[in-house]
């Protein structure tokens, strides 16, 4: 393929490949926000949505409100490190289509299912040595992949050890994996929740209540989503090419950008936290710094983020920057105005590329 290489960043943007690579950092959940444009390409436009991807090893998990993805405050967050790299409020699980299921016996002598967090290789119906959520759904009929036969003698096996029919512990097996993934879920709304945008979202809205749709994407969503929803009092969404969201989402993603712009006007200069670098006042258009105006301010973030974006070969979609917050603050001292802080921060925000817009989405 001759054709530009773009890398996916977390905030569900993309960079060129030789500008990415100078912020390696900002790669750090791709995986959950490719699934997040996925979703946001693949349903109607302003829909408020839970994204699911069921992958072979994890899921993610993502939120939509309004047609737009919702931001982390603070940042991406490992573990319990804060990154403060831009990023959608997401989460992975260890669970998957591909998670082992295993039967232990607890101190009661009750035999029960675990499902994960290892996997080995594809499921049992698709060559692997291990039974999987994969293979209980293929036995009920809920997916047409794999071998049938190998399916039921996977299940077969965990049967035996349950001492229960063999669609009894498929059932058993979907159950508990629909399950594992919606309290996940629950837990993340805690999460969303007290996130910023989230309560205005509510705000908006006029009244308090979760989104009413649950989106599957990857290979493991069909089958198992309707029962995650049901578990979530939602309606169960899966569109068509579900299976590669994520990879849809890699593909129609836009780039992102974001500048933040403070003013000094007491010391005459001005700094971009991206750029690291503090220069003079005097190099702007800018008048009497004394009497500088948020606007004067605001224009000169526009200035400086599209000369970035030239920078980052990304110019046609500066137009589409706006303007997250603008503040002002000023310095005093003794009894005296010495002068102001301005702090201007614009983004160009996570969306699709207008070609997926015009209808092109063969």
């Amino acid at each position: 393929m001759r054709a530009p290489v773009y890398i996916l960043k977390a905030d569900g943007g993309t960079l060129p490949i030789e500008k990415s690579v100078e912020f390696p950092v900002e790669t750090i959940f791709s995986g959950p926000a490719a699934s997040t444009i996925g979703a946001l390409a693949l349903i109607p436009e302003g829909q408020t949505s839970v994204v699911v991807d069921i992958g072979g090893t994890t899921t993610d998990l993502a939120l939509i409100l309004s047609g737009k993805p919702l931001i982390a405050s603070k940042g991406a967050k490992l573990g319990n490190f804060l990154t403060h790299v831009r990023a959608f409020a997401v989460r992975s699980i260890a669970v998957g289509g591909d998670s082992i299921v295993k039967v232990r016996e607890t101190e009661n002598g009750l035999r029960m299912i675990t499902i994960g967090p290892e996997r080995a290789g594809p499921a049992y119906c698709m060559g692997g040595e291990e039974p999987t959520p994969t293979d209980a759904l293929r036995m009920l009929g809920l997916i047409e992949v794999g071998n049938p036969e190998r399916a039921n003698e996977a299940i077969t096996v965990v049967a035996s050890s349950l001492r229960k029919s063999e669609t009894e512990t498929a059932s058993l097996i979907v159950e508990t994996t629909a399950e594992m993934i919606a309290q996940a879920v629950r837990e993340m709304f805690l999460e969303w929740e007290q996130e910023p945008a989230y309560r205005i979202w509510e705000v908006l809205q006029k009244k308090k209540e979760r989104p009413e749709n649950v989106v599957g994407i990857g290979g493991g969503a069909k089958g198992l989503i309707s029962v995650v929803a049901e578990k979530l009092n939602a309606k169960p969404i899966i569109p068509d090419h579900s299976e590669v969201g994520n990879a849809i989402g890699a593909a129609v993603a836009r780039p992102t950008l974001t500048l933040n712009l403070r003013i000094d006007t007491e010391q005459k200069v001005y700094s971009v936290a991206e750029e690291g670098e503090i220069a003079s006042l005097k190099s702007t258009d800018i008048g009497n710094f004394n009497r500088m105006r948020s606007e004067e301010a605001e224009a000169l973030a526009t200035k400086l983020l599209r000369d970035r974006a030239k920078r980052f070969g990304i110019s046609e979609y500066a137009d589409e920057a706006e303007i997250v917050s603008s503040e002002v603050f000023n310095i005093v001292e003794g009894w005296f105005t010495a002068g102001r802080l301005f702090d201007v921060s614009m983004q160009i925000s996570a969306g699709l590329i207008p070609e997926w817009n015009r209808g092109e989405k063969a």
